[in-house]
């Protein structure tokens, strides 16, 4: 990750990131982690890697952008990245079309998504 004259604030970021992983980390060791907390735990690690100084596309959370790339349709995602929403909603918020697609966007990124919080973790911990 890059730094810069924002030191102290991407530090605090990289903290929150740790903060969030170790939460993750907990809710997969107990078996807690629901399909939206996956969906939304992409969005969180992307922001605060990106907030501490590194890109989307970094080797490290390049997993956690093809998840939210394929999850921004859900949960309000496309209006809460760019402020709008960009391919128009294909679910009504809180509906029951949009928990299906979020259950079965959870089921089908659920191996991956446990297995990169593991690896961001030891990264993290790496630093």
């Amino acid at each position: 990750m890059r730094m810069s004259i924002y030191a102290p604030q991407r530090e605090y970021a990289v903290s929150d990131l740790r903060g969030v992983t170790a939460k993750l980390l907990a809710s997969i060791a107990a078996s807690t982690l629901t399909n939206s907390d996956l969906i939304l735990g992409c969005r969180q690690v992307l922001d605060l890697w990106i907030e501490s100084g590194g890109s989307s596309l970094d080797d490290p959370v390049i997993g956690f952008t093809g998840i939210e790339s394929q999850t921004g349709h859900v949960l309000g995602g496309s209006q809460v990245r760019s402020g709008r929403d960009i391919d128009r909603m294909r679910f009504v918020p809180g509906s029951a079309a949009e928990h299906a697609e979020v259950e079965e966007l959870g089921r089908f990124f659920d191996e991956s998504f446990k297995r990169m919080v593991t690896e961001l973790d030891a990264y993290l911990n790496d630093r």
